[in-house]
């Protein structure tokens, strides 16, 4: 048998697919699908040359974004399995990915440590704010008007329309791996490198 090692996971509920559909990028080049409902796989993607860094699914459910140690962003049909396109990144590793809420614009933060936007139909590079700050790790809020970036143990809100920043979070005191927003956009969650999860509220 071969061990998978999971790189990123990515849960998404949608009644399209019954339900829970769990998308795990692994080392091994390939984008494993799981039915949480009943703990089945459900399907999986090859195409990727290289191991799967990160994964986002559009808010519909319909379109699954990942990145590979090469810069290169797949997009997948996730109904049919099919890949749509791909979109070469301008850096040599991707770290993270995310799709806007209404399902037009990916943003990547690479290891330039430059956030970058993308038109997900055309594949076209826009950049809607300079951020004048390095990411390693964004995420869109619910409602897609702010960004979170995380770099080393902060981590910076932007409003994603002007580019200003309005707020920055302060707590870990080292690297962060990972942060989400709650489904109400009023919490964000932030993991780090120092063995601290911190629960961010975001209407104070």
């Amino acid at each position: 048998t071969t061990s998978l090692q999971l790189v990123f996971v990515q849960k998404l509920y949608t009644p399209e697919l019954h339900g829970k559909t769990l998308a795990c990028g692994t080392y091994d080049k390939t984008i494993v699908l799981w039915n949480i409902s009943e703990w089945e796989q459900r399907g999986v993607l090859e195409g990727h040359t290289k191991g799967v860094s990160s994964v986002a699914f559009s808010p519909d459910g319909q379109i699954l974004a990942s990145t590979e140690d090469d810069a290169t962003i797949h997009f997948w049909n996730v109904a049919t399995d099919e890949l749509v396109r791909t979109i070469k990144i301008e850096a040599d590793d991707v770290y993270s990915i995310d799709l806007s809420s209404d399902g037009t614009t990916l943003v990547t933060a690479d290891d330039t440590g430059q956030i970058k936007f993308w038109d997900v139909t055309t594949g076209d590079r826009k950049m809607l704010t300079h951020l004048k700050e390095k990411g390693y790790y964004v995420v869109f809020s619910p409602d897609g008007n702010t960004l979170a970036s995380a770099a080393a143990g902060n981590i910076s809100l932007w409003d994603v329309a002007t580019g200003k920043l309005l707020k920055t979070l302060k707590g870990h005191i080292g690297a962060i791996n990972s942060v989400v927003f709650s489904s109400d956009g009023k919490t964000l969650v932030s993991g780090s490198r120092d063995s601290t999860v911190i629960l961010w509220d975001l209407t104070k």
